[in-house]
């Protein structure tokens, strides 16, 4: 299995408790950004497989950087194609098959 990344939807700006610096507010509800990701994934058609599993011992309860709590079902989504890669900016590259 490859880790590719993670997500989180921005709905805000926050100060920072950690430095009193400003930082994106997140959703507290992270599930919801990871559910966008994984249909948006699955709507191109390019997925295989999905499945869900949960690592082991698994974060329950969070707080985000400006120490609003988050509170992550802590389930990890794995997607499968022969054909996708995310690139680094979010954009989804579909990769062409051996040409004949």
């Amino acid at each position: 299995m490859l880790w590719v990344g993670d997500a989180t939807h921005d709905i805000g700006f926050e100060r920072d408790q950690r430095n009193n610096g400003v930082t994106h507010k997140i959703d507290p509800d992270i599930d919801l950004e990871r559910d966008y990701v994984e249909k948006t994934l699955a709507s191109t058609g390019l997925v295989t497989e999905i499945s869900h599993f949960l690592p082991g011992n698994p974060m329950k309860e969070a707080k985000t950087a400006t120490a609003a709590p988050s509170t992550p079902t802590a389930r990890c989504s794995s997607l499968n194609s022969t054909n996708l890669l995310l690139l680094p900016d979010g954009r989804v590259l579909h990769l062409a098959g051996p040409s004949r």
